[in-house]
């Protein structure tokens, strides 16, 4: 029997069995890594370049090219995927947990609903249901399934005060108060940023509007737009960051593409010919290219050679800086981060390993062996 997952896609994580992955891992029985392949990152790069590329043929055109494909590499390979791959772990722990949770469908509103909510004034409300209120909730007041297993002694339908189903629901209501508060919060800054953003960046404001705004936005949203307001207005987020906190105000670090610009980079970036913003926008769902990137006459080697100075002494130097400062736009920018996001999640495969005590103990019949046979 080989006894490790090879290569699974998310999409087959429908049930629990991430939560055995990682109750394996915490038993020390396995590893497990969460991967794109090779060949198929290089067709997601390739896929997203299209939309990034110039259609030019000249040895300008060429040149120009290959920069959008090294800062598109970057912003994908380095900045975006390890952010998607935590995220992503996040996720399948969340949702496998969820999905414990709504095995009871539809029944779940209907018992819980005949009993008062109102579980962000009343802290203890939970219990109060489970105690005062169980004739209509009774359904959801048994035991685990392990638990019962344990207590096989006594009768399969014995109620345990661990309200679980319960608190799953307060779970929710908690989860979409936050998120309706950190969009709150988001939208008190856009204001603030409205009032002081030059009006060269209007577009980036507009578009962050815009992402915040779109319906069922969920916290990876958020996340998007945080993200491109923290690379463009910093000293406005970590203001707004305080007064959310009370007023605290807490050191922060000078971003490296605060630094780039600083240093007169910007310029440079600009001759890449197309905007962060502009290629999120064609990266659509239609793969429809709205925008054409702008080929600037010069090769990018003669341009840079007007930038060198004591922290970019040469031209290589001067190139991967700007490489590095359109990366980071790039990765910053809500409608790419969203497209990234989606087709890593469809690509991205888990693998599982056992270490020298799981090969010893798994087997198909152990608990976790569903996690630790290869795929058919």
């Amino acid at each position: 029997v080989v006894k490790r997952l090879k290569r699974k896609p998310l999409k087959a994580f429908v049930d629990d069995n991430f939560l055995k992955i990682l109750q394996g891992k915490k038993k020390g029985l396995l590893t497990y890594s969460l991967s794109v392949e090779d060949n198929v990152r290089e067709e997601l790069i390739q896929e997203a370049f299209t939309a990034y590329m110039s259609d030019g043929v000249s040895l300008s055109a060429v040149a120009w090219n290959e920069q959008r494909r090294q800062a598109l590499s970057l912003a994908i390979e380095q900045m975006l995927f390890p952010i998607l791959i935590r995220e992503t772990l996040q996720t399948l722990e969340v949702e496998a947990k969820d999905w414990l949770s709504m095995q009871i469908g539809d029944a779940l509103w209907q018992h819980v609903s005949v009993a008062p909510w109102r579980a962000r004034v009343q802290g203890d409300l939970i219990p109060f249901i489970a105690m005062y209120r169980k004739e209509y909730v009774s359904p959801l007041l048994r035991g685990r399934r392990e638990e019962l297993d344990e207590l096989s002694d006594m009768l399969p339908s014995r109620k345990i005060r661990r309200w679980d189903l319960l608190w799953a629901v307060y779970d929710c209501d908690r989860r979409y108060t936050l998120l309706e508060r950190r969009k709150r919060n988001l939208r008190e800054i856009l204001v603030e940023v409205e009032k002081t953003a030059p009006a060269a960046l209007d577009d980036e404001v507009l578009s962050c509007i815009g992402a915040l705004e779109v319906p069922h936005i969920t916290q990876e949203g958020c996340d998007d737009v945080e993200a491109k307001l923290r690379l463009y207005f910093p000293e406005e987020v970590n203001s707004g960051r305080d007064t959310i906190s009370g007023g605290q105000k807490r050191a922060q670090r000078t971003s490296h593409h605060h630094l780039l610009k600083k240093a007169g980079l910007g310029e440079l970036a600009e001759k890449m010919g197309m905007s962060a913003q502009k290629l999120g926008e064609n990266l659509n769902e239609l793969g429809y290219k709205m925008h054409e990137p702008v080929d600037f006459p010069t090769p990018p080697e003669e341009v840079a050679e007007e930038f060198i100075r004591n922290d970019f002494p040469n031209v290589d130097s001067v190139l991967k800086a700007t490489r590095a400062m359109v990366a980071s736009e790039i990765a910053a920018e809500p409608n790419v981060r969203a497209w990234v996001r989606d087709n890593f999640r469809q690509l991205a495969r888990i693998s599982t390993e056992p270490t020298t005590q799981g090969m010893d103990v798994l087997d198909p019949f152990h608990p976790l062996g569903s996690v630790s046979a290869a795929l058919p």
